[in-house]
């Protein structure tokens, strides 16, 4: 691995934003069940738990459940960009 693979390969590890984790905090903060969500986003229960394991999902889903659970997921990402460009 070259140095610039090691650190592009440090970065990501050191930054990664789980947004799959973020989304099950909020839920639980809300007092809301990802039952819940599912419906609202017209998923199956099984095939959100699959999405909310994985760190990223796509940005249509991030903005349907953003305005399901009334909340901008996507302000992790804004701040993490402004902590990393500083």
């Amino acid at each position: 691995m070259s140095n610039q693979q090691t650190v592009y390969a440090f970065f990501m590890q050191e930054n990664t934003i789980h947004i799959g984790k973020i989304i099950c905090e909020h839920l639980e903060k809300e007092g809301r069940k990802k039952t819940w969500l599912a419906k609202q986003i017209n998923y199956t229960d099984s095939c959100l738990c699959k999405i909310l394991r994985h760190e990223s999902i796509h940005t249509d889903l991030l903005l349907r459940i953003s305005i399901a659970c009334k909340y901008d997921f996507a302000r992790h990402i804004t701040q993490q960009y402004e902590k990393l460009s500083e």
